[in-house]
């Protein structure tokens, strides 16, 4: 968390038990400064995975990363801030990150995104947008913010940016998953990557493992529930 640390971000929130929890700055951090390591083509392969776009291939893919920034200030026409949670610039365009802590909450604001995304468009010529957490019910969830997040453009922009507008959505757990796969755990150090983002997301609240319930319920004291050879014929059938 470094980067969190540097830009002052480091900072925490009391669930309704009390418990601290850090934020969702911190949750970016450990995520995509990890990320940030990998080769150009790991990267790459990551972050524009179809299932990230709607199963849709952004071709032309990036081949390159030329600079990542965390938090940058960038200044919108009207001379306000604007802040996304991570820029980075590709030899073929730029990719901007919008985090939210939670999953299963609609948190995601249309008008923030097409702020960034139009910022952004200032700077080059191509930009995605990956939203990540933020939403409850996807893909219907991602739909309902492309469609808002097109309304908000329409009035800034004063045209429509339909065509040119490129939303991703991944959750926190999806994004691990997703590096899982595409690392494996062949190479040692792609398993202490990996256990340093699972570890760090589990201390953010995000579920890490199967529910407590599921592994009981594949555990040894239910096994005796389950149906054994010749047990239909136990009972008589209803008349």
């Amino acid at each position: 968390m470094l980067n969190a640390h540097l830009r002052n971000k480091l900072r925490w929130s009391a669930d309704d038990d009390g418990e601290a929890r850090l934020l969702e700055d911190t949750a970016t951090a450990t995520l995509f400064e990890r990320l940030a390591y990998l080769p150009d083509e790991t990267l790459i392969r990551i972050l524009f995975d179809p299932s990230l776009w709607g199963e849709t291939i952004m071709e032309p893919l990036p081949r390159t990363v030329e600079k990542v920034e965390f938090w940058p200030s960038w200044t919108s026409l009207e001379g306000r801030p604007v802040e996304p949670d991570v820029a980075i610039t590709f030899d073929n365009g730029v990719l901007v990150v919008e985090a939210k802590r939670f999953d299963r909450i609609n948190s995601q604001n249309p008008e923030q995104i097409a702020k960034e995304w139009w910022v952004a468009t200032q700077r080059s010529a191509r930009v995605w947008i990956l939203a990540v957490s933020g939403l409850r019910d996807r893909p219907s969830a991602v739909a309902d913010l492309r469609r808002q997040t097109l309304d908000c453009l329409r009035r800034i922009a004063k045209t429509d940016c339909s065509n040119d507008f490129h939303l991703g959505y991944g959750s926190w757990r999806g994004l691990y998953d997703l590096m899982n796969r595409v690392l494996g755990g062949e190479r040692p150090e792609h398993r202490r990557l990996l256990a340093d983002v699972r570890d760090g997301l589990g201390a953010h609240g995000v579920p890490m493992s199967p529910p407590v319930w599921l592994v009981e319920l594949l555990g040894a004291p239910w096994a005796a529930l389950r149906p054994s050879q010749g047990s239909e014929n136990a009972f008589p059938l209803w008349s």
